[in-house]
């Protein structure tokens, strides 16, 4: 026959092993839901350094405008070596120079050097020197596709317009801000990793990788888009870049998990006294 023992073991078995069931279902949807709140800050902030760049981007076509507008800023071909730039770098593009160089591309001043330019400085060949070469459209200076700047070797983006030339013929002179794209995502960081420790990536419209924080750069896999990490992304218009912001899964998990094992291990703890207490 039964004892009133056995009874209460039994139920204790069965309310066991419900709140194992209920606990399971519970811990899953505190992580999806401390997962959706990880992804959630992830677009915020991928949308914060969407603003960023192109803030940056803007204020390098502001240095650009305001330099070609400057009248007979064409002058300089006629002594480069008194020509001095200092390039102000525009927030998360550290590291960029700007130019003063001829529809053919050859520099004749650059603030990568006190004075004039490098011996043999040209941009000859840049596929943005075309486009920049015409007359300053209505939507301002060109922004170019990522390229290698032979001035410094580094994957970089150029932002560029032709200084009006005198009496309204072809222009003689182009302005171009020259700003590298390899530290990027250290300048976001910087600027927006915060206490969480975001970490930005930077893709080009082709899928290609311009900027990462773990060296990844020129892959077309976006390291921040994998399993280890819980990302958001946001585009940098017209541009057409994508920018990633990422937390690593397991840091940004860590404090809801310790809280399920702590809640996991007082359950244990409580029902191990009732079976103790019924022996």
């Amino acid at each position: 026959s039964w004892t009133v023992a056995r009874y209460l073991t039994t139920i204790l078995l069965g309310v066991t092993l419900a709140l194992v069931v209920v606990g399971s279902w519970a811990a899953r949807a505190t992580m999806g839901r401390a997962e959706r709140d990880a992804a959630s800050g992830a677009r915020f902030q991928a949308r914060l350094a969407t603003r960023t760049v192109e803030e940056s981007l803007d204020g390098g076509r502001d240095q650009v405008v305001a330099l070609a507008a400057q009248p007979g800023i064409e002058r300089v071909f006629s002594n480069p070596t008194a020509c001095g730039l200092a390039f102000s770098d525009t927030s998360v593009f550290g590291g960029g120079h700007i130019d003063l160089l001829a529809p053919d591309g050859a520099v004749a001043c650059s603030s990568v050097v006190d004075k004039g330019a490098p011996a043999g400085a040209t941009h000859a060949g840049a596929p943005w020197l075309h486009d920049a070469a015409e007359p300053t459209p209505r939507g301002g200076p060109v922004t170019s596709a990522p390229f290698v700047d032979r001035l410094t070797g580094e994957l970089s983006v150029a932002i560029a317009a032709a200084a009006p030339a005198p009496g309204g013929g072809p222009p003689q002179l182009i302005v171009a801000v020259v700003v590298p794209l390899g530290h990027v995502d250290d300048g976001l960081a910087a600027q927006l990793g915060g206490p969480s420790h975001y970490r930005f990536d930077l893709v080009d419209r082709s899928g290609r990788v311009l900027s990462d924080p773990l060296g990844d750069r020129f892959s077309t896999a976006a390291p921040l888009r994998s399993a280890s990490w819980i990302a958001g992304s946001s585009r940098v218009e017209p541009e057409g870049w994508r920018i990633d912001a990422a937390l690593d899964r397991t840091a940004a998990l860590a404090p809801t998990t310790a809280l399920l094992w702590r809640a996991a291990g007082l359950s244990a703890v409580v029902l191990l006294l009732i079976f103790i207490s019924l022996a």
